[in-house]
């Protein structure tokens, strides 16, 4: 938000905007490894781009279609990708609309109801110093807010009640508005009103929730407009209508403003004046309210921004998504913020929806979690439980990125030298960041500080490979392929994710067997006549290969 002259030269837009956040979180991602550039990368925001649609099938979005700098494409969806919308109440429901295949159909466009947001009043009045039992002003700059709340048929309001001694009937301009110089506060000390406190009440009210899959014609819904956007989708059209419900809840609010203001001048009308607001002046009697009970203290439905409702959360059948925010029809979309309300109350829904934001994100992480198997002990990662076995001339190095280990140049091995394994089971997590890149997991190997031992621990150990491409096979053999025990037998089958996805290694060490299961499938049972005992290696190969969530247990 910015101001014009005379006022205020900025409002700070970072209080009301998220914007701030992603950008920092940007920032913070891009400086974790500056040499690889976008490689190291896990948070992008893509600049002068809009989303226009989406592309579903078989259950889940397949497709992002975008308009980026003015050139159409569609961004594909992999499996493990999710999908959160998060582009305000009103956007979201317009592609869940006319993309998602939601919405009642009845009405000639789909249409999905449960639209609600709140009900604003805005009263201002004078009451007298006197009133408050305090002296005339001097120089003194004198602000203060607090909050009232309220009930009234079975619905919930409040009063956000500011209130300064300033000339003028506007107290808030210190509160919420910047004070760019000492001047300005000298000039606003000195049009303080040496009689007067200028109180204003923000009445904030419940709007009653519908129902979002069967939306009511007399009830606030939204649906599609036959006009279209510049990139050639249709808009949203947005029916926002207070109930007579609401209106008594909005007149119920009102009167209880009238009647505090009242009270706190002591209920005596020599001390308290109103203002009209479409004349700007101050009037000895309270407002007569309208037919309907209101008048022109109140602001209109959807002057302000907290639309809620229409993707609202709940059970199968009667909502439109989860309690965790993904649609029921789909495997891996999701929406984030108030859309998903199935009521809003009279509060701000900002603090509401950040928090159902981190259950969304932690139940997306938990579904995308592999699960190793109970009674794995997670390895140290601490550096000194570590060494790198290096080959001449080279320079190897396992980066770390909080709980992750990454490879990077070559060659060697990240030797786990703090414990040694016989019969044991091992899980460890890996990707590839591109195809072809290379590396393995080391098992029984000698001692890392033995003279010549990465050659002692290919002779001697077992390599569980990472190579999708399997570079360098021997004609007719697959002995250099992802879940093959390298040089010494091929994996009978490769259901391993593409590259970027994480996959599953459980190996399984057993007297001279190994077994190995990847993603759930055992690919490789080799009977071995090496070593039976060792430790334990990541190897640095090419390509980089990231490792996460080591795990291990010794069988006695």
């Amino acid at each position: 938000m910015q101001g014009s002259a005379p006022g205020p030269g900025l409002f700070p837009f970072d209080k009301f905007s998220s914007t701030p956040w992603i950008i920092d979180g940007v920032r913070d991602d891009a400086a974790t490894d500056t040499a690889r550039g976008d490689l190291s990368r896990r948070l992008f925001l893509v600049p002068r781009t809009q989303v226009v649609g989406l592309a579903t099938s078989g259950g889940r979005v397949t497709g992002i279609d975008l308009v980026t700098a003015g050139t159409r494409t569609t961004l594909p969806v992999p499996a493990s990708c999710a999908v959160i919308l998060a582009a305000g109440t009103i956007e979201n429901t317009r592609l869940a609309l006319t993309s998602l295949g939601l919405g009642d159909t009845r009405f000639g466009a789909p249409r999905l109801g449960n639209l609600i947001g709140h009900l604003h009043s805005n009263i201002t009045v004078r009451i007298r110093r006197a009133a408050f039992g305090l002296p005339a002003a001097a120089d003194s700059l004198e602000t203060t807010a607090f909050l009232v709340r309220g009930s009234a048929s079975g619905r919930r309001f409040h009063l956000q009640v500011s209130a300064a001694a300033v000339g003028g009937s506007d107290p808030e301009r210190n509160m919420w508005q910047q004070v760019p110089d000492i001047d300005t506060l000298d000039h606003i000390r000195a049009n303080q009103d040496p009689d007067w406190i200028v109180v204003v009440f923000r009445g904030i009210g419940e709007m009653g929730p519908g129902t979002a899959l069967s939306p009511d014609p007399a009830r606030s819904w939204i649906d599609l407009s036959p006009e279209t956007d510049q990139f050639g989708a249709q808009r949203a059209y947005v029916n926002l209508v207070a109930t007579g419900d609401d209106m008594t809840l909005w007149t119920r609010m009102d009167q209880a403003t009238f009647t505090l203001a009242a009270a706190l001048s002591g209920n005596d009308p020599k001390n308290i004046e109103y203002l009209d607001r479409r004349t700007n002046t101050w009037q000895a009697t309270a407002p007569v309210p309208d037919a309907g009970g209101g008048g022109s203290w109140r602001d209109g439905l959807g002057s302000t921004h907290h639309e809620a409702g229409p993707l609202a959360m709940g059970t199968p059948g009667t909502s439109v998504t989860d309690s965790a925010g993904r649609f029921h029809h789909l495997t891996n979309a999701y929406v984030a913020g108030p859309a998903l309300f199935p009521a809003l109350g009279s509060a701000n829904p900002s603090l509401t929806a950040l928090s159902l934001a981190r259950r969304t994100a932690q139940a997306i992480v938990t579904e995308r979690t592999l699960t190793p198997p109970p009674g794995l002990t997670p390895l140290s990662l601490a550096p000194g439980d570590w060494t790198m076995i290096a080959a001449p001339g080279t320079n190897p190095a396992m980066r770390r990125l909080g709980q992750i280990l990454e490879t990077a140049g070559s060659y060697g091995l990240y030797s786990y030298h703090a414990q040694q394994f016989a019969d044991a089971t091992i899980w460890i997590e890996w990707r590839e960041l591109a195809a072809g890149d290379n590396s393995g997991i080391y098992l029984r190997i000698p001692d890392p500080t033995a003279p010549d031992a990465l050659h002692q621990a290919d002779v001697n150990g077992h390599e569980i490979q990472i190579d999708d491409l399997g570079a360098g096979n021997p004609a007719g053999l697959d002995i250099h392929r992802t879940g093959a025990i390298y040089g010494l037998q091929a994996a009978s089958s490769f259901p391993a994710h593409p590259a970027g996805q994480w996959n599953s290694y459980l190996i399984e060490t057993r007297g001279t067997t190994i077994r190995v299961t990847l993603n759930g499938t055992l690919v490789n049972d080799y009977t071995s006549n090496r070593a039976t005992t060792g430790f334990l290696a990541l190897q640095v190969h090419s390509g980089t290969i990231q490792y996460r969530n080591l795990r291990a247990t010794t069988t006695p």
